[in-house]
Protein backbone atom coordinates (compact mmCIF):
# COMPACT_ATOMS: atom_id res chain seq x y z
CA UNK A 1 0.00 0.00 0.00
CA UNK A 2 2.67 2.40 1.27
CA UNK A 3 4.22 1.74 -2.43
CA UNK A 4 1.05 2.03 -4.10
CA UNK A 5 0.72 5.72 -2.38
CA UNK A 6 4.36 6.60 -3.15
CA UNK A 7 4.22 5.97 -7.27
CA UNK A 8 0.86 7.97 -7.32
CA UNK A 9 2.58 11.37 -6.00
CA UNK A 10 5.27 10.67 -8.21
CA UNK A 11 3.67 10.34 -11.39
CA UNK A 12 1.11 12.89 -10.73
CA UNK A 13 3.06 15.33 -8.73
CA UNK A 14 0.64 16.99 -6.74
CA UNK A 15 0.80 17.59 -3.09
CA UNK A 16 -2.97 16.61 -2.49
CA UNK A 17 -2.57 13.13 -1.38
CA UNK A 18 0.65 14.15 1.03
CA UNK A 19 -1.18 15.22 4.18
CA UNK A 20 -2.73 12.00 4.40
CA UNK A 21 -0.01 10.08 3.92
CA UNK A 22 1.73 12.07 6.26
CA UNK A 23 -1.17 11.27 8.75
CA UNK A 24 -0.62 7.91 8.22
CA UNK A 25 2.89 7.73 9.34
CA UNK A 26 2.22 10.35 12.44
CA UNK A 27 -0.27 7.51 13.66
CA UNK A 28 1.15 4.81 12.44
CA UNK A 29 4.22 5.32 14.49
CA UNK A 30 2.60 6.63 17.59
CA UNK A 31 0.60 3.77 17.40
CA UNK A 32 3.19 1.46 16.95
CA UNK A 33 4.99 3.02 20.03
CA UNK A 34 1.49 3.15 23.03
CA UNK A 35 1.40 -0.45 21.60
CA UNK A 36 4.71 -1.58 21.91
CA UNK A 37 4.94 -0.08 25.19
CA UNK A 38 1.95 -1.14 26.58
CA UNK A 39 0.40 2.15 26.63
CA UNK A 40 -2.58 1.03 24.71
CA UNK A 41 -4.13 -2.36 24.79
CA UNK A 42 -2.46 -5.92 26.22
CA UNK A 43 0.84 -6.49 24.29
CA UNK A 44 4.12 -9.04 25.00
CA UNK A 45 6.22 -9.92 23.20
CA UNK A 46 6.73 -13.17 20.46
CA UNK A 47 10.30 -13.98 19.54
CA UNK A 48 10.87 -12.78 16.27
CA UNK A 49 7.59 -11.66 15.66
CA UNK A 50 7.94 -8.40 18.24
CA UNK A 51 5.34 -7.13 19.39
CA UNK A 52 2.51 -9.23 19.99
CA UNK A 53 -0.58 -7.34 19.22
CA UNK A 54 0.37 -4.89 16.06
CA UNK A 55 -2.37 -4.96 14.29
CA UNK A 56 -5.98 -6.77 14.35
CA UNK A 57 -8.82 -5.00 16.21
CA UNK A 58 -5.96 -2.35 18.15
CA UNK A 59 -5.57 -0.97 14.18
CA UNK A 60 -9.14 -0.49 13.45
CA UNK A 61 -9.38 3.18 14.39
CA UNK A 62 -6.53 3.66 11.33
CA UNK A 63 -9.90 2.72 8.60
CA UNK A 64 -11.18 6.40 8.27
CA UNK A 65 -7.91 8.10 7.00
CA UNK A 66 -6.69 4.64 5.62
CA UNK A 67 -9.91 4.77 3.28
CA UNK A 68 -10.05 8.02 2.49
CA UNK A 69 -6.19 7.93 1.63
CA UNK A 70 -6.66 4.57 -0.83
CA UNK A 71 -10.32 6.46 -2.39
CA UNK A 72 -7.84 9.31 -3.39
CA UNK A 73 -5.39 7.34 -4.18
CA UNK A 74 -7.32 5.49 -6.96
CA UNK A 75 -8.75 8.42 -8.17
CA UNK A 76 -5.41 10.27 -9.22
CA UNK A 77 -3.98 7.30 -10.64
CA UNK A 78 -7.36 6.40 -12.81
CA UNK A 79 -7.36 10.45 -13.53
CA UNK A 80 -3.27 9.41 -14.60
CA UNK A 81 -4.45 6.95 -16.65
CA UNK A 82 -7.47 8.59 -18.68
CA UNK A 83 -4.50 11.40 -19.24
CA UNK A 84 -1.98 9.09 -20.94
CA UNK A 85 -3.92 6.22 -22.10
CA UNK A 86 -7.60 6.98 -22.64
CA UNK A 87 -8.19 4.00 -24.48
CA UNK A 88 -7.89 1.73 -21.58
CA UNK A 89 -9.54 3.95 -18.99
CA UNK A 90 -12.83 2.43 -18.86
CA UNK A 91 -11.08 -1.05 -18.77
CA UNK A 92 -9.06 -0.14 -15.89
CA UNK A 93 -11.79 1.49 -13.98
CA UNK A 94 -14.05 -1.12 -14.58
CA UNK A 95 -11.52 -3.62 -13.62
CA UNK A 96 -10.93 -1.80 -9.95
CA UNK A 97 -14.84 -1.69 -9.76
CA UNK A 98 -14.87 -5.34 -9.85
CA UNK A 99 -11.62 -5.72 -7.56
CA UNK A 100 -13.75 -3.79 -4.95
CA UNK A 101 -16.65 -5.52 -5.40
CA UNK A 102 -14.85 -9.32 -5.53
CA UNK A 103 -12.70 -8.06 -1.81
CA UNK A 104 -16.07 -6.90 -0.49
CA UNK A 105 -17.73 -9.91 -0.97
CA UNK A 106 -15.15 -12.34 0.36
CA UNK A 107 -14.65 -10.42 3.40
CA UNK A 108 -18.72 -10.93 4.04
CA UNK A 109 -18.32 -14.84 2.78
CA UNK A 110 -15.36 -15.27 5.36
CA UNK A 111 -17.90 -14.19 8.15
CA UNK A 112 -18.73 -16.95 9.81
CA UNK A 113 -22.36 -16.67 10.84
CA UNK A 114 -22.52 -20.14 11.94
CA UNK A 115 -20.00 -20.53 14.35
CA UNK A 116 -20.61 -16.49 15.91
CA UNK A 117 -21.10 -16.36 19.66
CA UNK A 118 -22.89 -13.32 21.00
CA UNK A 119 -20.75 -12.10 24.36
CA UNK A 120 -22.76 -12.82 27.36
CA UNK A 121 -20.35 -11.09 30.49
CA UNK A 122 -22.88 -8.73 30.15
CA UNK A 123 -25.14 -11.79 32.00
CA UNK A 124 -22.34 -12.77 33.88
CA UNK A 125 -22.25 -9.91 36.04
CA UNK A 126 -25.85 -9.99 36.64
CA UNK A 127 -25.91 -12.86 37.99
CA UNK A 128 -22.52 -11.83 40.14
CA UNK A 129 -24.36 -9.32 41.64
CA UNK A 130 -27.33 -11.61 42.22
CA UNK A 131 -25.34 -14.18 44.19
CA UNK A 132 -23.61 -11.05 46.27
CA UNK A 133 -19.75 -11.83 45.22
CA UNK A 134 -18.87 -8.38 46.17
CA UNK A 135 -18.60 -9.69 49.44
CA UNK A 136 -16.20 -12.40 48.67
CA UNK A 137 -12.95 -12.44 46.63
CA UNK A 138 -12.82 -12.47 42.85
CA UNK A 139 -10.40 -14.19 40.48
CA UNK A 140 -10.89 -12.25 36.94
CA UNK A 141 -9.28 -14.34 34.08
CA UNK A 142 -7.18 -11.91 32.28
CA UNK A 143 -9.15 -11.87 28.48
CA UNK A 144 -12.84 -11.24 30.36
CA UNK A 145 -10.99 -8.16 32.68
CA UNK A 146 -11.64 -5.14 30.36
CA UNK A 147 -15.44 -6.22 29.56
CA UNK A 148 -16.18 -7.42 33.13
CA UNK A 149 -15.39 -4.20 34.20
CA UNK A 150 -17.01 -2.48 31.75
CA UNK A 151 -20.60 -4.14 32.84
CA UNK A 152 -19.37 -4.18 36.70
CA UNK A 153 -18.91 -0.58 36.49
CA UNK A 154 -22.00 0.42 34.56
CA UNK A 155 -24.38 -1.40 36.69
CA UNK A 156 -26.72 0.52 39.55
CA UNK A 157 -25.57 -1.57 42.33
CA UNK A 158 -21.79 -1.10 41.93
CA UNK A 159 -19.60 0.35 44.37
CA UNK A 160 -15.78 1.56 44.34
CA UNK A 161 -15.03 -0.65 47.40
CA UNK A 162 -15.78 -3.88 45.17
CA UNK A 163 -12.36 -3.19 43.23
CA UNK A 164 -10.76 -3.86 46.70
CA UNK A 165 -11.80 -8.01 46.16
CA UNK A 166 -11.61 -7.91 42.55
CA UNK A 167 -8.27 -9.12 41.23
CA UNK A 168 -7.49 -9.62 37.75
CA UNK A 169 -4.56 -12.37 36.82
CA UNK A 170 -2.09 -11.89 33.96
CA UNK A 171 -2.12 -12.98 30.41
CA UNK A 172 0.05 -16.33 31.71
CA UNK A 173 -2.99 -17.41 32.68
CA UNK A 174 -4.19 -18.38 29.20
CA UNK A 175 -1.34 -20.50 28.40
CA UNK A 176 -1.05 -21.69 32.18
CA UNK A 177 -1.30 -26.16 31.93
CA UNK A 178 -1.74 -27.56 35.40
CA UNK A 179 1.54 -27.16 36.62
CA UNK A 180 1.88 -23.45 36.43
CA UNK A 181 -1.76 -23.12 37.13
CA UNK A 182 -1.32 -24.55 40.74
CA UNK A 183 2.28 -22.61 41.17
CA UNK A 184 0.51 -19.20 40.14
CA UNK A 185 -2.39 -19.56 42.08
CA UNK A 186 -0.63 -20.95 45.00
CA UNK A 187 1.32 -17.81 45.05
CA UNK A 188 -1.65 -15.49 44.84
CA UNK A 189 -2.95 -17.08 47.79
CA UNK A 190 -6.38 -18.81 45.93
CA UNK A 191 -5.10 -21.97 47.37
CA UNK A 192 -5.10 -21.07 50.87
CA UNK A 193 -8.86 -19.53 50.76
CA UNK A 194 -11.76 -21.04 52.13
CA UNK A 195 -14.16 -19.40 49.03
CA UNK A 196 -13.90 -16.81 46.33
CA UNK A 197 -15.41 -16.24 43.00
CA UNK A 198 -13.73 -17.05 39.27
CA UNK A 199 -14.68 -15.85 35.74
CA UNK A 200 -12.99 -17.28 33.20
CA UNK A 201 -13.49 -17.61 29.35
CA UNK A 202 -14.98 -21.54 28.61
CA UNK A 203 -14.83 -21.56 24.85
CA UNK A 204 -12.17 -19.03 23.90
CA UNK A 205 -8.94 -20.56 26.30
CA UNK A 206 -10.66 -24.68 27.20
CA UNK A 207 -7.30 -25.77 28.27
CA UNK A 208 -6.60 -22.88 30.17
CA UNK A 209 -10.15 -23.68 32.08
CA UNK A 210 -9.98 -26.80 32.64
CA UNK A 211 -6.69 -26.80 34.19
CA UNK A 212 -8.04 -24.00 36.54
CA UNK A 213 -10.79 -26.78 37.50
CA UNK A 214 -8.20 -29.55 37.47
CA UNK A 215 -6.19 -27.45 40.45
CA UNK A 216 -9.33 -26.61 42.30
CA UNK A 217 -10.51 -30.06 42.72
CA UNK A 218 -7.40 -31.60 43.53
CA UNK A 219 -7.11 -28.82 46.46
CA UNK A 220 -10.43 -29.79 47.56
CA UNK A 221 -12.57 -26.83 46.68
CA UNK A 222 -16.27 -27.84 45.54
CA UNK A 223 -17.07 -26.03 42.23
CA UNK A 224 -20.41 -24.29 42.46
CA UNK A 225 -21.48 -23.04 38.25
CA UNK A 226 -23.00 -20.19 38.79
CA UNK A 227 -23.49 -19.28 35.14
CA UNK A 228 -21.56 -21.29 32.40
CA UNK A 229 -22.08 -20.06 29.11
CA UNK A 230 -19.31 -18.91 26.78
CA UNK A 231 -18.26 -17.45 30.05
CA UNK A 232 -18.18 -18.88 33.14
CA UNK A 233 -18.91 -17.34 36.84
CA UNK A 234 -17.47 -20.39 39.57
CA UNK A 235 -17.90 -20.25 43.15
CA UNK A 236 -14.73 -21.94 44.98
CA UNK A 237 -15.79 -23.02 47.75
CA UNK A 238 -13.42 -25.91 50.01
CA UNK A 239 -15.28 -28.96 51.27
CA UNK A 240 -12.99 -29.35 54.13
CA UNK A 241 -11.69 -26.56 56.43
CA UNK A 242 -8.26 -25.03 55.31
CA UNK A 243 -6.07 -26.98 58.55
CA UNK A 244 -7.85 -30.39 57.67
CA UNK A 245 -7.15 -30.07 54.55
CA UNK A 246 -3.15 -29.26 54.72
CA UNK A 247 -2.95 -32.02 57.13
CA UNK A 248 -5.13 -34.58 54.39
CA UNK A 249 -2.76 -33.19 52.22
CA UNK A 250 0.44 -33.69 54.08
CA UNK A 251 -0.88 -37.41 55.13
CA UNK A 252 -0.82 -38.17 51.37
CA UNK A 253 2.74 -36.78 51.08
CA UNK A 254 3.70 -39.30 53.68
CA UNK A 255 1.91 -42.03 52.19
CA UNK A 256 3.41 -41.61 49.15
CA UNK A 257 6.88 -41.14 50.63
CA UNK A 258 6.36 -44.49 52.39
CA UNK A 259 5.61 -45.95 49.56
CA UNK A 260 8.78 -44.96 47.69
CA UNK A 261 11.21 -46.20 51.12
CA UNK A 262 9.27 -49.45 50.42
CA UNK A 263 9.90 -50.04 46.98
Amino acid sequence: MAGFFTGIVIVKKEKEIFPLLITILVSWTCYFIAVACSFYGYNNWSGALGTYNIGGRYALFFIPVVLLTLVDGVRLFLDWVREKRKSIYKILAGTVLAYAIVFCGIGVVKLDFVNWNKGDVRELVSAWYEADAYTSNTLVHQWEDAVFQFYLIHDQEYDESFQEQIYAAEIWIRTAEYSEMKEKLGEMGYLDMDEFYYICPVKQYTDSYQAFIDVMEDHGFEIKRVYEENTALLHLVRRLPHNMQSMLEEKKEECRAGGRNDS
